[in-house]
Formats: C-alpha cells, sequence, structure tokens
C-alpha cells in the first residue's frame, strides 16, 4: 500500500511530509531512503535518497565524532508519536552504543491492562499514568527507531551505506565489539501499509498539519486548474487533497479529511467522507464511502467499486 501511495500524487507529497517530522526530536539533517525498484512520483524533494542493496546515511557532519550525537534510523513503515523527553532520558541511560526501540501502544499513558493468574482469573487492574520505558530483547527485524551513536557510526557503515539486513548490521556490531540494547516505550503506532493505519494518519496529519496549496480542495476551486472539473452543485467539506484529471459529479459530496487520487470521477450524487480514493476509480452515481481506503485499482481503467453503504 505504501508502495502504490508513493506512485502517485498528492499521495506522495502527503506521505513524505508525514515521514519528514515523524522523528521530532530530530533537530539535525534528515533524509528519507526509498527502495530503488520503487516508483515515485516526479516531485521535487531534496531530503529523498534512493538505495538498491545497502541504506545510504548522511555522513557529512561536524557532529558525527561527538559521543553525545547520535544518528537515527527509523522504519518508514511506520508513523509513530512518542514523548521526545523520554527517548532523550531513554538514550542517556542506555550502556550501549546501538539502541533498537520499538514502540508499544500498551505502555502508554492512561493504558489499563487487566492482570490475571495463570488460570485466567481476574486478579486486578494496572493503570499507566505516563509512558513508560521497558528493557527489551533486541529484536530480530529493524525496529521502530534504531539509534546510533555518532562517533562510531563509520565503523557500521561502508562507503555504500548500510546494510538493509538488519540482522547483517547486528552481525557487524558483533564483530565489532558495538554493544546493543533493547527497549519497548509506550507511545502510538500506525501502519501505514494497513487501510486502518494510513486512514488514521490522514486524519491525523491533514486535519491538523499544512499541505501544499496546489493540492487543497479550497485553493482549486478559487484559483482553478484546467486538469480537474469540480461541478458547481458539488459541495466540499474540510480538508481535501486532489491530484490531477479528476473530474467531481454534480450534487455530490465529499468531506474532509480525504485523499482523491490522479484520474478518479465521482460520479453524480456520490458521498465521500474521511477516505482514501486511489488513482483511476470510478465512483457510480450516489455511491457513498465512508471511511475506506481505496488503492487497488489502474489510471485509467474506469474501475467500478462496490457500494460503500
Amino acid at each position: 500500500m505504501l508502495q502504490l501511495m508513493l506512485c502517485n500524487e498528492p499521495f506522495c507529497s502527503f506521505v513524505l511530509s508525514c515521514l519528514d517530522d515523524t522523528n521530532g526530536f530530530c533537530t539535525a539533517i534528515v533524509e528519507i531512503a526509498i527502495p530503488q525498484r520503487w516508483m515515485i512520483a516526479d516531485i521535487s524533494i531534496s531530503n529523498v535518497v534512493r538505495y538498491t542493496n545497502t541504506v545510504p546515511v548522511y555522513l557529512n557532519c561536524k557532529k558525527l565524532k561527538q559521543k553525545n550525537y547520535w544518528i537515527c534510523i527509523s522504519d518508514g513503515r511506520f508513523f509513530t508519536s512518542v514523548d521526545n523527553r523520554l527517548i532523550s532520558k531513554t538514550l542517556i541511560d542506555a550502556r550501549a552504543d546501538v539502541v533498537a526501540v520499538n514502540v508499544i501502544p500498551q505502555l502508554g499513558a492512561s493504558y489499563e491492562k487487566v492482570l490475571t493468574t495463570s488460570q485466567n482469573e481476574l486478579v486486578g487492574f494496572r493503570l499507566f499514568y505516563e509512558d513508560a520505558v521497558q528493557i527489551a530483547p533486541v529484536p530480530y527485524d529493524w525496529p521502530h527507531y534504531l539509534f546510533i551513536r555518532a562517533d562510531i557510526i563509520n565503523n557500521l557503515v561502508s562507503k555504500s551505506g548500510m546494510p538493509a539486513v538488519f540482522e547483517e548490521l547486528l552481525d557487524i556490531c558483533n564483530s565489532k565489539s558495538h554493544s546493543v540494547q533493547g527497549f519497548n516505550i509506550g507511545g502510538t503506532v500506525l501502519d501505514l501499509a494497513e487501510e486502518d493505519g494510513f486512514l488514521k494518519l490522514v486524519k491525523h496529519k491533514l486535519g491538523n498539519g499544512e499541505m501544499p496549496n496546489r493540492y487543497l480542495a479550497d485553493y482549486l476551486r478559487t484559483n482553478g486548474r484546467d486538469d480537474i472539473n469540480i461541478a458547481d452543485s458539488a459541495r466540499l467539506f474540510g480538508k481535501i487533497l486532489i491530484g490531477k484529471g479528476v473530474d467531481i459529479g454534480e450534487n455530490s459530496v465529499i468531506v474532509g479529511p480525504s485523499i482523491i487520487g490522479n484520474d478518479v470521477k465521482v460520479g453524480q450524487d456520490a458521498v465521500v467522507r474521511a477516505s482514501v480514493i486511489g488513482p483511476g476509480f470510478l465512483l457510480q452515481s450516489g455511491e457513498v464511502i465512508e471511511e475506506k481506503a481505496l488503492i487497488h485499482s489502474t489510471v485509467g481503467s474506469g474501475k467500478s467499486i462496490g457500494t460503500g453503504r
């Protein structure tokens, strides 16, 4: 799903802007690495780099020689939200050169945990009043966040970059006697490869964040754009991103936060509410789509979807 989103606008700009600020605790340079085999929309974003077998890591920074600085590598499949102060404290307390952090919602503040015996008898409840941190085994696959001390990064990265396979990186750490420690930390995590995760991201970021005006429905209605058609009787509410070649029919209703992909045809009297419509979909007259992510279509296919009623 994430791969398809990066192929088309306005999804690509939206996803990359979200990934760009997912590391809110980072104050240095941020790079977004995308596999070379993935197609991405033709947009100009300076901090996007492509990779094949190894992941490029930005090393042209004077601070890399300072031990109190960290390089952060995050898994772009997941959008996470954590307490930055808790991350900082974890790194200060960690007695390791490399720290693997996974975000666990069950450790988040106000999460109520049911306590039972081995026979599944109820003992009581436990309520976290602040986000918690737990020492955890080092994971076998890439964690949500991987922190590497800046002063050792050159020991782990070759000229071509860092291994794309996490176990290979762990092998390098072991061979060079660099310690690795795992932690679980409370927070929220959204899987952008799943429908529910992507819809929650759209609701959170599009509803509250800033997006390029050229895709916002309000801007398009005011300034016009030759490649789209929005009927005068169509009603659009909230923040809506609209791609190229879109046709929105008479008396249709679109309620944000929503994203309408390239070449989508919204039929007369159709309703779209808080949804993501991928490129090339044909919404028939009277169709109702509510809180859905519809992406499996091809541009110009004229594919019709089942009713969302």
